[in-house]
């Protein structure tokens, strides 16, 4: 392995990882990436300064170079996760949680115990709650009405597209027997006697989430350290923030709250954060005024929805669910979203769009085709990545299309393993087969990013390598399914780190490990290269490092890495 040293032959390192193996990735995007070597990586002025051999990397050592030997651990440009919503999950670490509900009793009990904590009066929020876990009914306020009568509550299902509020929650709403469906939501009724069941969906949530009250600024800020934190532990770098899910609203404080964190230095991950699309001009005005941001915090993205989610039968799909006699829907206006992603292109705005069903993929795929032709017709436009998120569900047409120059698709391979178990009933065996087709899409040429939509599934790469890798149906038996579309693990690799650039157009300076490039990496006491496709829960993070800093760095063996 040539060092590079020649690029800063005449610098000093200030940080040396020694005696590790090394992966520096691809030095493009979509280039096939070196295989790791044994050395070393020399960092200064949060950069990589050079990588080779651990007596060439020696010789870059000065009198304040701090050395860290690496014993054989393996050392990885920083994984990004290209979908979160970095300050829901920050909130949603200090509250219900509701994962680990596998019956309705065991989710009337967690409640029960959580009402029981808080002050009389206060909300009860949280969510994570998955009604395939115990394979029955959607829950019913009658479920909890009786162990919260001095809380309002509302509880988001895992994928954030429905809720279920209380009676006192949907009593603060407004939300009555007679009361009318929103534009592009749903209040679920008793068929009987038209009683509200307390299960909201798509926009209805909304109508609760008004009357919860907008979090302090000390609450904003506390949010944000136990997201960073819980980031960092888990390898993660740098974040694709797609805003908070409660309240789009918030989307702007959440902002001001990185903000303040960027311009105090105290910003420990870097942030790429995305507004809502039907605000284009708000974020267009503040990119004019102030720029978009820096390598560490960059606000010049918006996001829009096509659709739901499969989960909530609101995925929009050509033809009917199986269980259901619906198609799923559109969750906002066709020509308006259309509008707004025209011109926040045309703005120089990063436009990200939401889309699930096979119908969603189809529209927007097409509606891209159409800005990348009205880009490449205006001398000297900027090239902005068009990304769709989670692309789950393609038609043969999309399959082609996916490749379209400019576009980018944003995915989450954990979300396989929680549909796995009961999407053939849902969808039917064809849609099965055309579901997370990763193998299909990079073979036909399509640029995958990876992610986790955390708080939906959890914020781990390693997960999400092992699903695409796997794609084994979560709860540990054997149901691995189109194992046609599996990957390998250096695709999901680069997926989670160069491809994770491209979709921010960064390439340039994130996503492999090569001299000048930031100095982003993550350090893992396995190789998941390397590793069986059954034991990457073996694999842990020993140290995240962003802009040349270790910010978490694993303590249990003592002279290990500290």
């Amino acid at each position: 392995m040539k060092s590079g040293r020649a690029r800063g032959a005449s610098r000093r390192a200030e940080r040396i990882l020694k005696g590790g193996w090394v992966w520096p990735g691809a030095a493009g995007p979509w280039a096939l990436p070196a295989p790791p070597f044994t050395g070393s990586v020399a960092l200064a002025d949060g950069d990589v300064l050079a990588l080779g051999s651990d007596d060439e990397i020696d010789a870059l050592r000065g009198p304040d170079t701090e050395v860290l030997d690496m014993r054989g651990l393996f050392v990885f440009p920083g994984f990004q996760d290209a979908h979160v919503h970095l300050l829901t999950g920050g909130f949603a670490l200090d509250r219900l949680d509701l994962r680990g509900a596998r019956s309705p009793r065991a989710f009337v009990e967690a409640v029960r115990h959580r009402a029981i904590q808080l002050p009389a009066g206060s909300w009860i929020l949280g969510g994570g709650w998955d009604d395939q876990g115990w394979g029955g009914p959607l829950p019913d306020r009658d479920w909890i009405d009786s162990v919260t009568e001095d809380h309002p509550l509302i509880l988001n299902r895992t994928d954030m597209h429905i809720a279920l509020a209380n009676g006192r929650a949907l009593e603060l709403a407004g939300i009555r027997e007679g009361t009318a469906d929103p534009p592009h939501g749903e209040i679920d009724r008793d068929p009987s006697s038209g009683r509200p069941t307390g299960i909201l969906r798509e926009a209805a949530i909304s109508r609760v989430w008004e009357e919860v009250p907008a979090p302090t600024t000390s609450e904003w800020r506390e949010a944000l350290e136990r997201a960073a934190a819980h980031v960092l532990e888990r390898g993660v770098t740098q974040v694709h923030d797609m805003g908070m899910m409660e309240r789009p609203e918030w989307s702007w404080d959440a902002l001001r709250t990185l903000r303040k964190s960027w311009n105090e230095g105290s910003l420990s991950l870097r942030v790429r954060t995305a507004l809502p699309v039907k605000e284009w001009k708000r974020v267009a005005e503040l990119v004019r005024e102030e720029g978009p941001g820096d390598g560490t915090l960059r606000w010049d993205a918006v996001k829009g929805f096509v659709d739901g989610s499969l989960g909530a039968r609101t995925a929009w799909f050509h033809e009917p669910y199986r269980d259901d006699p619906g198609v799923g829907c559109r969750v906002t206006d066709e020509e308006e979203l259309a509008g707004c992603i025209r011109s926040a292109a045309a703005a120089g705005l990063r436009p990200i769009t939401h889309a699930i069903g096979d119908r969603a993929n189809d529209w927007i795929l097409a509606l891209y085709r159409e800005v990348e032709e009205a880009r490449r017709a205006r001398p000297g436009a900027p090239k902005i990545p068009l990304r769709i998120e989670h692309a789950q569900h393609l038609t043969p047409l999309s399959l082609r299309h996916a490749a379209t120059p400019g576009v980018v698709l944003s995915v989450q391979p954990a979300h396989l393993t929680q549909d796995g178990g009961w999407l053939e009933g849902a969808l039917g065996t064809d849609r099965l087969q055309r579901a997370y087709p990763f193998r299909t899409l990079l073979d036909g040429g399509a640029r995958l990013a990876f992610g986790s939509d955390w708080t939906v599934a959890p914020v781990d790469p390693l997960e999400g390598i092992a699903a695409a890798v796997q794609r084994r149906v979560r709860g540990g038996r054997d149901g691995s399914w189109t194992g046609k579309e599996r990957i390998e693990p250096w695709e999901a690799v680069r997926a989670y780190t160069a491809g994770a650039a491209h979709a921010v157009g960064e390439s340039h300076r994130f996503g492999s490990l090569h001299p000048g490039k930031a100095a982003d990496l993550t350090v893992l006491s396995g190789n998941p290269l390397a590793t069986p496709v059954n034991a990457f829960g073996g694999i842990e993070v020993a140290m995240t490092v962003v802009g040349g800093r270790v910010h978490y760095s694993w303590t249990r063996e003592p002279g290990a890495v500290p």
